[in-house]
């Protein structure tokens, strides 16, 4: 018969995470990080190519189309 003082000598030192090993906590932060800091130059990238047809179809002029990418910039910063 084994004694309750052996089977916690046997017993693991740690118990294992359900939601995996810290690497892959460290790894998907890392990933998520990278995701949301690309997001704001995509965003930009994307929205200056249309300024021409913004400006077209809104009747608007060059500097009130340029504002928006002000505001745009605005937003980006206090964000952080």
């Amino acid at each position: 018969m084994v004694s309750a003082a052996t089977q916690r000598a046997k017993a693991p030192a740690t118990v294992p995470h359900p939601s995996g090993t810290p690497v892959k906590k460290a790894v998907s932060l890392v990933a998520i990080l990278a995701v949301l800091t690309a997001a704001g130059p995509l965003a930009i990238d994307m929205y200056v190519p249309g300024f021409p047809e913004m400006k077209d179809s809104l009747h608007a002029s060059s500097s009130a189309i340029q504002l928006t990418m002000t505001a745009i910039l605005a937003g980006l910063v206090s964000d952080s």
